[in-house]
């Protein structure tokens, strides 16, 4: 199979998935079973996965976005079983198809100094050689981002993602902006750069022009929300149809981020609908 760096150097354009808490907490997963289920229900996390694949998905991420020390001990596991169980769910989904690729996804861990480390360290060792990107997203704070891929830079030579999420208003939920934010990620030289999470496609498009200016240079990548979910009978729902989300990608990938999909929200259908207009 083709290098994921290779690939991207011949054509800069890749579909990443879409959500999968939305998609676990869908079938009864919630907290701590969501990563449980990579053990005692692999088959439903890779059968999520390959619903990506087969709409269309060039790459899916791994069920390990939010593995804090909480959750690995309400399931009585280790970080670094949990990883390679999650990749393992990914593999199985891949089998059969070619040209796809799977990305170690991490967020933030909110540790600091040592403690950050080891959290890094363990997940991504565990994943290296064994995965074709490292995934860090939904980051608020820089300077952890920052910290991740220098970690990941020292353990392995995998491509790193990095992506931040902003408000409207381009600042984060930890009040850094956007343009200084993502300026100094870019220094840290990842092989992608964006954002994602807290908007919509609409919503998200408006911040565009000043990530490709903060970016440098370096490919970008934008993974927009469903919309804001509404309860309704005590059930969180994304009322933003999956035309009209992926309409809102079609106008984001025209302002030349071509790296995209979707977050909180988005399911197989909008994946395959991006995949249609652009792929």
């Amino acid at each position: 199979m083709q290098l994921l760096t290779d690939r991207l150097k011949a054509s800069p354009k890749l579909l990443l998935d879409g959500s999968m808490g939305a998609l676990m907490m869908a079938k009864g997963f919630n907290g701590p079973s969501i990563y449980g289920a990579n053990f005692a229900h692999t088959d439903v996390v890779s059968g999520l996965h390959r619903s990506y694949f087969e709409a269309g998905a060039d790459m899916v991420l791994t069920n390990t976005f939010s593995l804090t020390g909480h959750i690995l001990s309400a399931i009585g596991k280790s970080a670094a079983d949990t990883v390679k169980m999650a990749v393992e769910a990914a593999q199985i989904a891949r089998e059969g198809f070619s040209g796809k690729y799977i990305a170690l996804d991490l967020a933030p861990c909110d540790l600091s100094g040592n403690e950050a480390e080891q959290y890094y360290m363990e997940r991504i060792s565990a994943a290296a050689g064994l995965v074709d990107c490292i995934f860090f997203e939904t980051y608020s704070d820089s300077g952890e981002l920052k910290l991740a891929i220098q970690i990941a830079r020292s353990i392995c030579s995998l491509p790193v993602f990095a992506s931040m999420t902003f408000n409207e208003n381009m600042a984060s939920w930890k009040g850094e902006m956007l343009g200084e934010a993502i300026a100094s990620v870019a220094a840290e030289r990842p092989d992608a750069i964006g954002i994602n999470c807290t908007l919509s496609p609409s919503e998200m498009l408006g911040l565009i022009d000043s990530l490709i200016q903060a970016a440098g240079g370096i490919q970008t990548l934008c993974e927009p929300n469903r919309g804001m979910p509404e309860y309704i009978d005590g059930e969180a729902k994304y009322l933003l149809s999956a035309q009209d989300f992926a309409s809102g990608v079609e106008a984001i990938y025209s302002k030349g981020v071509h790296i995209v999909g979707g977050c909180c929200g988005s399911d197989p259908e909008c994946i395959r609908l991006i995949s249609q207009r652009l792929f």
